[in-house]
């Protein structure tokens, strides 16, 4: 990696620690009613589904990545789970103004998250962190196994309508029968 490139990421790692020690300090004062969806935390939460647009258009985080809440809807199951992301990653919020991951890099390249946005969707991160046992879990996996058992019930049953009304001899078998006949009663 070129200096440029380690001196952006150290720069943004100072940031990110400095978002985190902010976060932790004002998450700290919410945690007695960390049921509670505060102003900022409902704000994250519509970045993260996309009911909101990011500043700068890029896509939701929701598009890839999915929440165990019961406020969110099922995201997608391309990236990680980041239900539990803030306890293993703390600081996500400066992260996210300069990735590092491929994908992420390729995606925010020309629409970059803005700080505020960034903190915004951190205390969402963490409200659902701190609620995760609360909630159930609507994973998207349980919706695809009954969507794809009701498709293949849906498709043999129309399978065995048209099987029932299938013809059950030959077209042509009247004719050759009638020849038969008319071949008998000439020899």
């Amino acid at each position: 990696m070129n200096r440029r490139r380690i001196t952006k990421q150290i720069a943004l790692l100072f940031a990110g620690s400095i978002l985190c020690f902010s976060s932790i300090s004002a998450y700290a004062a919410e945690e007695a009613d960390a049921s509670k969806i505060t102003p900022e935390v409902q704000k994250g939460m519509d970045l993260f589904q996309g009911n909101k647009s990011l500043k700068n258009g890029g896509p939701a985080c929701i598009v890839c990545h999915n929440v165990n809440n019961e406020n969110v809807y099922p995201g997608g199951l391309f990236a990680k789970d980041l239900t539990n992301v803030t306890e293993t990653f703390p600081g996500i919020g400066g992260w996210l103004m300069g990735p590092d991951r491929p994908a992420m890099i390729a995606t925010y390249k020309d629409h970059p998250i803005e700080l505020n946005e960034g903190q915004s969707i951190e205390a969402f991160l963490n409200y659902a962190n701190a609620n995760k046992n609360k909630t159930a879990s609507m994973g998207g996996g349980f919706y695809l196994l009954i969507g794809g058992i009701v498709g293949l019930l849906t498709i043999l049953l129309f399978i065995v309508v048209i099987w029932r009304v299938r013809k059950t001899k030959m077209v042509k078998r009247d004719i050759f029968d009638r020849q038969k006949r008319a071949w008998d009663a000439k020899y």
